[in-house]
């Protein structure tokens, strides 16, 4: 059977209502969206995340109680079987494990993604908070009201919710750290009964690596050109080389010191361009996130390898 997903409607738009640490006296938005996640035995939910800066990307995601769970993008995914907790990398096909803990599994579900239904895990995930309803705003077509969600430390996460009249959530803005995206609801769907396990079994792909936890990923050339090939093509291939830069293939990108020179991140213009202090690429598209840029100074300081 479904779980209706009707919330308890908003008070009057006019109103700003502060409210502090409790979870008693969320604004009635929130307190109903938090309630029928609590409720629910599982729920499946697909949303597309935009990072500021950074490229847009769908992300699908399971939730069975009381502790399964899988969430699944292009270049990632994680898995909990309820005895382990999974966590892959598609661009340099790897992967960890560890023993399954709450404190890790409530850690994972709050990753920015899924942030907005992690109270699907966690009763207390509003406790000192301070909440605010706010205006109305017109978002896709559709009328929503914002609620806002504070904490004194960034690392919790900041947000900004928005609820359509009928209560049902819309979408937020999250920020955690110095990081932040919006979220936008493709569909989700809650019921009141458990999924069956079997869908959050971890089958491990052909080829992956398992990397230790506490061991720090190694920077491959497959990693970077993965991240290449989706923010820096067209414009930079093998037929099209704009401003004489062809990042298609190794070979290429190696061999012209104006984009990499190998230990030297600060002198490469693959690095340089896109996470230096002034990044002018990818150019009239999104910028690219930290851990891409990132991946690409590690991958050139560690000898630009052909791996």
């Amino acid at each position: 059977m479904k779980i209706q997903r009707f919330l308890a409607l908003a008070p009057s738009v006019g109103l700003f209502l502060l409210v502090s640490a409790t979870q008693d006296s969320l604004p009635k938005l929130l307190e109903g969206h938090r309630k029928l996640l609590l409720e629910a035995q599982s729920m499946s939910g697909s949303v597309s995340v935009q990072p500021l800066p950074g490229t847009l990307r769908t992300v699908k995601f399971k939730f069975s109680k009381p502790n399964l769970f899988k969430i699944e993008s292009d270049d990632s995914s994680v898995f909990c079987d309820g005895k382990d907790i999974y966590s892959y990398s598609k661009g340099d096909n790897s992967y960890t494990v560890e023993p399954f803990a709450e404190a890790l599994m409530k850690n994972k579900v709050s990753a920015m993604d899924t942030w907005a239904w992690r109270d699907f895990f966690n009763a207390e995930a509003y406790r000192g908070s301070t909440s605010k309803l706010g205006k109305e705003r017109t978002m896709k077509g559709e009328t929503v009201t914002e609620v806002t969600a504070a904490w004194d430390k960034p690392e919790v996460g900041n947000a900004t919710l928005f609820f359509r009249p009928d209560g049902y959530l819309k979408g937020a803005n999250i920020r955690i750290k110095d990081a932040e995206a919006v979220v936008l609801v493709e569909s989700i769907q809650l019921e009141d009964k458990p999924l069956d396990s079997s869908e959050f079994t971890f089958a491990i792909p052909s080829g992956a690596k398992k990397v230790e936890v506490n061991e720090a990923p190694k920077p491959t050339f497959a990693s970077v050109q993965a991240i290449l090939n989706k923010s820096c093509m067209p414009c930079h291939n093998s037929q099209n080389q704009k401003d004489g830069i062809d990042l298609g293939s190794y070979e290429a990108i190696i061999g012209n010191s104006r984009s990499v020179v190998a230990g030297e991140p600060d002198h490469s213009g693959i690095y340089t361009t896109t996470g230096g202090p002034r990044p002018s690429m990818p150019k009239d598209r999104p910028r690219l996130t930290k851990a891409q840029t990132q991946a690409i100074f590690d991958w050139i300081k560690a000898g630009a390898k052909n791996d």
